[in-house]
């Protein structure tokens, strides 16, 4: 049976530089990746969903909700890693019916801890490629494409970053309980300089193989 498995963690805790050194073994479904897939691409979709983050909105649970099915359907894993979803605890409910639709069950819900002050440091150091949308470390040169057209993201301003972080933080005491209900068993990892994306990795990676057993 299909196994969901979800990654928190606030903005600039690594999610996509641990799920890049996972080389690949499940599926990831990073939502933020997604939209701005869909904004950067023009799409009908990315139309509306741009609506809603020119005025610091949220973007609607329905939409959330069908494109990370159309997301797992659309690679028809054995494992998926969902990423910044759910995030609120009204999101929850739609992840159940994602599960029942998808044929899935609750696998592990990984937990990155990282200090705002990190978190900070980082957002100063990270940067997207407009050819190709691959995020990475560093202000040089993409290490995907080769463009040298490396952008800072609009979402790491200070102030608007520090509103998304405080804003996970008081989502995630809330639907972190909600989901170990629903059976996700809770993998808190720490983010730190001292545990790289390969360890982190390593760790995800024994939690999983620990889950199918």
């Amino acid at each position: 049976m299909r196994q969901v498995n979800i990654l928190y963690g606030p903005p600039a805790s690594g999610k996509t530089s641990i799920m890049g050194a996972m080389g690949g073994e499940l599926s990831y479904v990073s939502v933020g990746d997604e939209f701005r897939r869909e904004l950067r691409d023009g799409t009908a979709l990315g139309s509306r969903l741009n609506a809603y983050l020119s005025t610091v909105r949220e973007y609607p649970a329905c939409l959330i909700g069908k494109l990370v099915t159309r997301a797992i359907e659309r690679d028809n894993p054995e494992a998926v890693m969902l990423d910044g979803f759910p995030k609120y605890e009204r999101e929850v409910p739609i992840l159940g019916r994602i599960i029942s639709d998808t044929e899935a069950q609750p696998g592990i819900m990984v937990e990155l801890c990282l200090s705002l002050n990190d978190a900070f440091e980082r957002t100063r150091q990270r940067f997207i490629c407009s050819e190709c949308g691959i995020q990475q470390i560093t202000a040089t040169q993409c290490v995907k494409c080769g463009s040298d057209n490396l952008l800072k993201r609009d979402d790491d301003d200070d102030i608007f970053f520090k509103r998304r972080y405080n804003d996970y933080i008081e989502a995630s005491n809330v639907v972190i309980p909600v989901l170990k209900e629903m059976g996700f068993r809770h993998v808190p990892l720490e983010s730190t300089p001292e545990n790289s994306p390969e360890v982190l990795a390593a760790q995800i990676k024994s939690e999983l193989e620990r889950a199918k057993a």
